[in-house]
């Protein structure tokens, strides 16, 4: 699944080992902030309760 994204965006090749490495892309608070983030800029508390529905947000 990584190197089909990775290739979709031409990620350079030399980049692969850190393509390859086990474990979760993103943090839950990263995709916690994100989603207040997009909170905030849309105005629709949806995605608010969505980031604080997150496990560690």
């Amino acid at each position: 699944m990584r190197d089909r994204f990775a290739g979709a965006f031409q990620r350079p090749l030399a980049g692969r080992q850190r393509v390859r490495r086990k474990g979760p892309d993103v943090l839950w608070r990263e995709l916690g902030d994100l989603f207040r983030e997009l909170a905030d800029e849309t105005g629709d508390g949806y995605w608010r309760e969505v980031a604080d529905a997150l496990p560690g947000a």
